[in-house]
């Protein structure tokens, strides 16, 4: 499921509703290693991304240093105006993660978790396809495929089937044309990473009970 800002924040929010110890990333915290100038933009290299933050490991496909970490495949872009999709990307505080060089990426922990939703966007190419791939102990047990628009604005993506009580998620992407002539290629900016454990719901959960009630209480006043 897509959204724009709009909309997106309120499935968020029902997102979160809905999973018990839920979190969101904002990636904002990290301390930058490297930063490299990019117009009024600001590349942060930061490779403790990887090192267990939050309790995940975040970890890139491509580039890998000689120690086996990601070098730069996962890292964090922090937003300074720069016109193009990593600043749009940003949909909270001042930073958000991106997938240098199109590369796959892999986020996981030991404890099972659900994936809510997050902000995406094409860091440069219009009509790029994101591929979610849910593991649970190694075995694939969900997949899904979303397309996004112009990379000038953040789309929510949420709701994904498949994507619960996992302990490994994948984003690959790929396709789509070019719209930011400064730049090419397929990755993205991510941003506010939701995430929680499924709450079982014996019977209607309170929105539910509470649209009834409005409903009942809206006839009785006829």
């Amino acid at each position: 499921m897509k959204m724009n800002r709009e909309g997106g924040a309120v499935v968020g929010a029902l997102a979160l509703a809905a999973c018990a110890h839920a979190g969101v990333v904002g990636f904002d915290e990290i301390p930058a290693t490297t930063l490299t100038e990019w117009g009024d933009g600001v590349f942060a290299s930061v490779g403790t991304v990887t090192a267990g933050y939050v309790g995940f490991t975040w970890y890139g496909t491509q580039s890998q240093s000689a120690e086996g970490a990601p070098a730069h495949s996962v890292g964090v872009f922090r937003t300074g105006g720069f016109a193009n999709g990593y600043s749009a990307g940003v949909t909270s505080g001042d930073q958000a993660l991106f997938n240098a060089w199109g590369a796959e990426i892999r986020i996981s922990r030991t404890e099972r978790f659900s994936f809510a939703g997050a902000w995406f966007t094409a860091a440069w190419n219009a009509g790029l396809t994101l591929s979610f791939t849910g593991l649970r102990d190694g075995v694939q047990v969900g997949a899904a495929s979303v397309t996004l628009g112009t990379p000038d604005a953040a789309t929510w993506v949420g709701g994904l089937e498949g994507m619960a009580d996992i302990d490994e998620l994948r984003i690959a992407s790929s396709g789509g044309s070019l719209f930011w002539t400064a730049g090419g290629g397929t990755s993205f900016a991510m941003d506010d990473f939701t995430f929680g454990s499924p709450v079982p719901v014996p019977g209607p959960g309170p929105l539910a009970l509470g649209l009834v009630a409005l409903v009942v209480a809206g006839r009785r006043r006829r």
